[in-house]
């Protein structure tokens, strides 16, 4: 037969501090903590219980007549990275071929954090820079005191094109000779236009006469086209004109 005390054993408790981190952005005073209470005081009176509402910093619970007490530390911390603002779309631009490339501007982004504090950490370019042919990667990146960072990047590309068309010399508008009477008409000596183009590469990809060839009386229309890489085409046209004489 069992003839010892039956009564339930408690030991002694008391908690040891009790830590409660809030964002910063949360804009709170303090914050709700929870934690297991203490056992096996030698007191009834609880200055604070678990749930309670404690301030930011650290709050120290103690149980009177006991030699229990614990700290409540209430910590804020910025988990959020900064915000990016404005940050710009790809730009594409485009440079005549005689161009090696251009000047490029654009509006900065810009970042704000819930800590108030924002630092500039890398900006691989700026706005008014000469940029060369080609794709450039743009890179702005941005840091709160916590270490977070938040990017912008975007392209600069800048695209050759020609967009000028060849240009003729020695295009005379009306070639005339006369001819004696009761002639059909005779071979025509004149010099044949020229073209040069800003790329320095042009073809000549229509003549319908040769100088030196047989004319009749009357206007004939001699043609030229000229063409460069690009397509871009010039035209000359010269009016033979064969006239008889009294």
């Amino acid at each position: 037969m069992f003839t010892g005390d039956r009564t339930p054993s408690t030991r002694f408790f008391c908690p040891d501090t009790v830590y409660k981190t809030i964002d910063v952005s949360a804009e709170q005073n303090g914050a709700n903590v929870t934690f297991d209470e203490p056992t096996n005081i030698a007191t009834t009176v609880k200055p604070s219980r678990s749930g309670d509402i404690f301030p930011i910093g650290i709050t120290v619970v103690e149980y009177p007549g006991s030699n229990c007490s614990f700290n409540v530390v209430v910590m804020q911390v910025d988990t959020t990275p900064p915000v990016v603002r404005n940050c710009s779309d790809s730009i594409s631009l485009t440079v005549g071929i005689e161009n090696n490339g251009s000047t490029v501007v654009w509006t900065e982004p810009t970042a704000t954090d819930d800590s108030g504090v924002v630092l500039l950490l890398q900006r691989s370019h700026a706005p008014g820079e000469f940029f060369p042919i080609g794709s450039t990667h743009i890179i702005y990146d941005f840091a709160d005191q916590s270490g977070h960072i938040s990017s912008c990047s975007f392209f600069v590309t800048i695209i050759q094109v020609d967009n000028i068309a060849p240009r003729i010399t020695g295009c005379n508008d009306v070639f005339g000779i006369t001819i004696s009477l009761g002639q059909a008409g005779t071979a025509v000596f004149y010099s044949d236009p020229v073209a040069t183009d800003n790329s320095g590469n042009v073809s000549l990809i229509e003549n319908t006469r040769d100088s030196e060839s047989f004319f009749r009386v009357g206007d004939t229309d001699v043609r030229y086209v000229f063409s460069d890489p690009a397509g871009l085409q010039a035209v000359c046209i010269l009016v033979v004109t064969i006239s008889t004489g009294n």
